[in-house]
């Protein structure tokens, strides 16, 4: 017989069977006309804060109210403690809604980064938030207490200052700031004192998707507003040459080199900027092509080695040919470096390119030997059969 609490219980069931839980949804852009009662139902019941600004990229506006409801009843749930963080769902109902216009929540958060003795949560969401007003209050509140000791947090062996962790923030996920001439950006306070004055009334936001007519790519461009990068390389195959424009405004962002970067993600760590050159390769740009090869000479060769066979085709071949015994590689390194070391990574090199070269040629040999001699033996297969060799298409699948 079934008590109250087996009743309960198996109500709970069913309703989790019900809603299926929101990380099984893709939350990908849509071909087509967007599902607004699907993102409901997923924000309804969401348990990671990526479902929130997945779905408050994809519907904008529309979901405004449904934010607002989710806003309100966190708000009457003492439990919250306010918001919290912007890796909350708390947190990150107020950003989407601080991100899409709402008065209210951006009114909160700079009520929130003034009135709290450390408000560390309050910089992360106007980070997180990441429009011109958003910013517009982050360096206002860093004006008024860039001289301020008291933002410095003594813990014994380290220290944590909240002037250093603001500037550090904009830089590394917004990628605003003053810079040096090599692109890296200034630590000094003074530094950003003097960016700000002289970009104040200045659009600073990276802003990307107004004016793209296709639906599908004005999504895929807010996804990355939104700070889901991996949308770029689903560029790549929207086949809309409205994207070109803003694949090389990506280009601009962030450390300009094909680095492998140390995020959890479906796609490939790289950079912004590597994300947009590969797009723009696969896309038949030549100068983003170059770069993408450029990178093997250096020690980020290995992002650029899987960049070439993301990109596929004859020409990345080519390139990993050539690149074996290229007499640049690493030639910024070789007076710092004793030569064994060099000599360990040209192996690594070798090994990432013939590994390469078997998942991009289509029934590709499998050659025996000596690391060098398959080497040799791949420049030699490549020189007679490079005309007629056929090719894996690399899969396009969604890394959004």
């Amino acid at each position: 017989m079934m008590t109250e609490g087996h009743l309960l219980r198996f109500a709970c069931v069913l309703t989790l069977l019900a809603y299926p839980r929101p990380s099984l949804f893709a939350q990908l852009c849509p071909h087509g006309g967007v599902d607004y009662a699907q993102l409901v139902t997923q924000m309804e019941h969401a348990s990671d804060a990526d479902v929130i600004y997945r779905a408050a990229a994809i519907g904008g506006e529309r979901i405004m109210p449904t934010l607002r409801l989710l806003s309100a009843a966190h708000m009457e749930d003492g439990s919250t403690h306010g918001f919290g963080a912007a890796k909350t769902i708390p947190g990150a109902t107020q950003v989407s809604l601080a991100r899409l216009g709402d008065k209210d929540a951006i009114e909160q958060l700079e009520q929130e980064i003034n009135r709290t003795k450390y408000p560390y949560d309050a910089v992360g969401k106007l980070v997180r938030v990441g429009t011109d007003q958003a910013i517009s209050v982050l360096m206002t509140y860093f004006v008024a207490h860039v001289h301020d000791d008291s933002q410095y947090i003594d813990l014994g062996d380290t220290g944590t200052d909240l002037r250093y962790i603001l500037t550090s923030s904009l830089a590394a996920n917004l990628h605003i700031g003053p810079r040096f001439e090599n692109g890296t950006f200034m630590l000094n306070y003074a530094d950003w004192l003097d960016w700000w004055k002289q970009s104040q009334g200045k659009r600073i936001a990276l802003s990307i998707s107004n004016g793209l007519l296709s639906p599908y790519s004005a999504c895929l461009a807010r996804k990355v507003e939104w700070g889901f990068p991996d949308a770029i390389f689903d560029m790549a195959d929207a086949a809309d040459p409205d994207l070109i424009p803003v694949l090389k405004t990506l280009e601009r962002v962030g450390p300009q080199k094909l680095t492998l970067e140390t995020k959890t993600t479906s796609a490939p760590n790289y950079s912004i900027h590597g994300q947009a050159d590969v797009a723009l390769a696969k896309l038949g740009d030549e100068q983003a092509f170059e770069a993408v090869v450029d990178g093997i000479d250096f020690g980020e060769y290995a992002a650029s080695i899987q960049a070439l066979t993301l990109i596929g085709g004859k020409h990345s071949a080519q390139a990993l040919i050539d690149s074996f015994d290229d007499p640049h590689f690493m030639i910024g390194f070789r007076q710092r470096l004793p030569p064994e070391t060099i000599t360990d990574r040209e192996n690594d090199r070798d090994e990432m390119i013939v590994s390469a070269l078997r998942g991009m040629v289509a029934h590709a040999p499998h050659f025996s030997g000596s690391l060098k001699e398959q080497k040799h033996k791949w420049q030699d297969w490549w020189a007679k059969n490079k005309d007629t060799t056929q090719f894996v298409k690399p899969p396009v699948k969604n890394y959004e």
